[in-house]
């Protein structure tokens, strides 16, 4: 399958985003496999015009044993200036990940090689959204205590067994 429809894939992806004038972001995450590998798979979130939406897709994983912001960074340019992709690199504007201060290092050396190249560089750094979501939700059952179950088990409900309810949803 990898070395199959890998390639074709990321082709169809590249093609994808070329075919898009707007600029992408690249979003990384590292997590612990449980071969005991580090692996960290980094998506490109990019306006689709095949899709007519934004869109999210797998683009590479990456193993270190350790990694090191440099090291990270070193590799995601590798990655957007790989000759055989042909990646848009002059519109990649941001990084997305989840926050901690080896993000900080990574942003910054990208930055600079971007910059080096004669090109604009990323915007400033932001947090991850997920984080927001996941602070919003320790919040909420801080408030509800409880009763968080039930309210999961009550929205679960009321989207579960009406299509209206979902339909309302997706309109609002």
């Amino acid at each position: 399958m990898s070395d199959g429809v890998g390639p074709l894939m990321l082709k169809m992806l590249v093609e994808d985003l070329c075919n898009s004038e707007a600029a992408f972001t690249l979003m990384y995450d590292e997590t612990t496999t449980v071969q005991v590998k580090k692996q960290m798979d980094i998506l490109v979130r990019y306006w689709s015009e095949s899709e007519q939406r934004v869109t999210v897709r797998f683009l590479s994983a990456l193993f270190f044993g350790h990694a090191k912001g440099v090291d990270v960074g070193n590799e995601i340019i590798k990655l957007v200036f790989d000759q055989d992709t042909c990646f848009p690199a002059e519109r990649l504007f941001n990084l997305s990940s989840d926050g901690p201060n080896v993000n900080k290092t990574i942003w910054k050396f990208v930055d600079d090689k971007l910059k080096e190249k004669k090109m604009k560089g990323l915007i400033p750094m932001v947090p991850c959204n997920v984080h927001i979501i996941h602070n919003g939700f320790r919040q909420g059952l801080s408030v509800y205590g409880i009763d968080a179950e039930n309210l999961a088990f009550d929205l679960h409900a009321w989207f579960k067994r009406s299509p209206c309810n979902r339909e309302d949803y997706l309109d609002i």
